[in-house]
């Protein structure tokens, strides 16, 4: 794999984590969760996911790669 096909990779995946984060929140925000201790549980459950998600991107932006 070249530098030029890695680094696009990288910006793909990005990508799919932006939209994979929005469409997370959506889906809670459009749930109708009449019960208070799921809806708690949903969204700790959401938290967390979108912590995780954070993580791997900041992890992802700082990759460098070089030309071999």
């Amino acid at each position: 794999m070249t530098k030029d096909h890695a680094e696009i990779y990288v910006k793909t995946k990005i990508s799919q984590i932006n939209s994979l984060k929005k469409d997370l929140n959506n889906n809670f925000n459009d749930m109708d969760l009449e019960n208070a201790d799921v809806r708690d549980k949903f969204e700790e459950l959401v938290k967390d996911i979108n912590l995780k998600l954070s993580k791997l991107k900041d992890d992802l932006e700082t990759l460098k790669f070089e030309d071999v």
